[in-house]
């Protein structure tokens, strides 16, 4: 199998959040790309990939969901074998745009639908997922305040050397991007 998914439920956040600078993060603080396609192409993560800047326009184009946060990186596994030392990941973190009506089932559908697309499209790359799934206390200006669901889709993507894993985790996140709009995985949030 070249796609390992796994399934878990984490600590929430506030959104907004502010940035968070320290010696571990440089977070920028959440930014509300819903409908705002220029805004997203402008989140620094998405400077560093172009697969997720076109993922993060795509979600903000579209609008049946909306990024919460991104963040990419990659280090090396002197242990793992060695067609996979090297690993390019990150996260992706969305929200149902109604997300007052999403329920626990509808994202624990989504990550199940995310997983059944990506498998044949795997190939013979050596990819992850971990589907975390995380209630979010929505402090929205003009909005209702309220603890909503969302899921945070970590991805990694393993390969020989680091420009091959770099390479691999753009090829999944633009892949992770098609399944995100395809019909089964948009259903399971009610669209």
């Amino acid at each position: 199998m070249t796609l390992e998914v796994n399934h878990s439920a984490g600590e929430g956040i506030t959104v907004p959040y502010p940035p968070l600078v320290d010696g571990i993060r440089n977070n920028r603080g959440f930014v509300d790309t819903r409908g705002r396609s220029d805004l997203a192409s402008g989140i620094a993560e998405g400077i560093q990939s172009e697969a997720l800047r076109n993922c993060l326009i795509k979600i903000s184009e579209e609008n049946m969901y909306f990024s919460l946060g991104c963040d990419l990186g990659d280090h090396r596994e002197a242990d793992g074998p060695v067609a996979q030392r090297h690993v390019a990941g990150g996260y992706l973190q969305v929200a149902a745009i109604k997300y007052a009506q999403a329920t626990t089932s509808q994202f624990d559908a989504f990550g199940f639908a995310i997983a059944d697309a990506l498998e044949p499209l795997s190939k013979k790359q050596f990819w992850m997922l971990d589907f975390e799934g995380e209630y979010v206390n929505f402090q929205l200006p003009n909005e209702p305040q309220i603890q909503a669901p969302s899921m945070r889709i970590w991805f990694h993507a393993r390969a020989r050397d680091l420009r091959r894993a770099v390479a691999a985790r753009e090829t999944l996140i633009s892949t992770i991007t098609t399944v995100l709009h395809s019909r089964p995985v948009l259903s399971t949030i009610g669209y």
